[in-house]
């Protein structure tokens, strides 16, 4: 449901940026370094679509220039999908305890048994074939 969620925030951000519904003011530098020989600079910012994840954070790139040695990326915060990622990790320490804080004995715990994983296998038994004299 989480990853849903988040695949959902992304596909809106990319419509919005495809209308040009987003304020330049909210835009944030990302550099690159590049070491790609034969690179070609350009002046301007050319208009390109993407995600990018940088610590744990989730950016829509909109634009992209190459200059020398670096690319320059403007990207928009992808909040929504930070919190959805955050969620359904909070959501998956919670459900199996990852975060042991939960030290009380009265908490009851499903009890793992492999015993019903397990699947009997079946036994055969073959008699010698029986010749008449």
């Amino acid at each position: 449901m989480f990853e849903y969620l988040g695949e959902r925030s992304s596909k809106q951000l990319a419509e919005k940026i495809d209308n040009n519904q987003f304020n330049d003011a909210d835009l944030v530098e990302v550099r690159l370094r590049l070491n790609l020989p034969y690179m070609t600079s350009t002046v301007e910012y050319e208009n390109l679509s993407g995600e990018i994840n940088i610590n744990g954070q989730h950016h829509n790139y909109v634009k992209r220039k190459i200059s020398q040695d670096t690319l320059y990326l403007l990207c928009l915060p992808n909040t929504k999908k930070d919190n959805y990622s955050d969620a359904a990790g909070k959501y998956a320490a919670g459900a199996n305890d990852f975060d042991g804080n939960h030290k009380n004995e009265s908490q009851s715990k499903k009890s793992v048994s492999f015993n019903q994983f397990q699947e009997e296998l079946p036994s055969f038994t073959i008699n010698a074939p029986v010749t008449t004299t």
